[in-house]
């Protein structure tokens, strides 16, 4: 079940979460709380002093790349290796040079030229992974187009730049960059890997479409996720607040989906204010 803790700033999300993971300890549950990986350090010097001896043997803290390989480690997997900025832009400049005499837009043989690209592609390449758009995508988008259309030859030189730029990743480090979710979520659909357990995500305001493909595994296997939600009212950055809005729209319709056994699973709830120990249900469309 998908359970939406909303609140503002001050408002007890992320304590209601420590309250709830601490029950799951002491009833030697598994807990896992998803956070972003830049946190995590923090999160567990804050968090693990509060629970009972041994809690790290049913809990683990983690974010969605740190989990990527903790479930390959389980499984016997072999997780991809980070690779540096500084070696994927070596790869991307190796990339036009090899595809130079194939591209029809980006056909560069300028050193200087050439760097500016490199960044560009790397930025755009990884933006399109993050929302699970493929080579293959974006070559059938170019078809559609008219031959006329300058939009055209600059989606086929980026499907072509995309795909080969992915099979040097695969040569370098076993696996294209980006893989890791891919691969989790493969895993994940034959492992019951969170069965029996909660998760718990804090932390984030908006989601990619391959940790969008996790959240849809763990809502299959785990007996509730919760994640929070900030809905500041006096947040003034209109940006911000339109993407957690958007993440709220994403995540409804994501727990409202049939669930396995037939039924929508859903409920949202409001943070109590200033971390009271209470949380008020204002909407429930879990049904009986």
């Amino acid at each position: 079940m998908l359970h939406l803790i909303l609140g503002g700033a001050g408002s007890g999300k992320s304590a209601s979460l420590s309250d709830m993971i601490a029950d799951d300890v002491a009833a030697g549950r598994r807990a896992w709380l998803i956070i972003p990986e830049q946190q995590a350090n923090l999160s567990e010097r804050t968090i693990l002093p509060k629970l009972s001896t041994g809690a790290g043997l049913t809990f683990h803290i983690t974010g969605f790349t740190g989990l990527c390989r903790e479930v390959a480690n389980h499984f016997g997997g072999a997780a991809i290796l980070p690779v540096s900025s500084g070696i994927r832009s070596l790869l991307m400049w190796q990339n036009l040079r090899e595809m130079n005499g194939l591209l029809q837009e980006y056909n560069t043989v300028s050193p200087r030229s050439d760097a500016h690209l490199t960044t560009l592609l790397l930025q755009t390449i990884n933006d399109l992974r993050q929302n699970a758009i493929t080579p293959t995508m974006l070559e059938t988008g170019a078809a559609q187009l008219p031959e006329d259309s300058v939009l055209r030859p600059k989606l086929n030189d980026l499907a072509l730049l995309y795909a080969s730029y992915d099979n040097l990743l695969s040569q370098v480090c076993d696996g294209a960059e980006g893989d890791e979710l891919t691969r989790l979520c493969e895993v994940l659909k034959h492992h019951n890997y969170f069965a029996g357990g909660n998760v718990y995500i804090d932390s984030f305001t908006s989601f990619t479409a391959e940790e969008y493909a996790v959240l849809r595994a763990m809502l299959r296997q785990a007996d509730n996720v919760f994640i929070t939600l900030g809905t500041d009212d006096h947040l003034t950055d209109q940006p911000s607040q339109d993407s957690v809005e958007d993440t709220c729209r994403r995540l409804t319709r994501l727990g409202s989906a049939p669930h396995p056994q037939g039924k929508s699973s859903l409920s949202q709830r409001r943070a109590a204010p200033f971390g009271a120990q209470s949380l008020e249900s204002v909407a429930d469309a879990g049904g009986p």
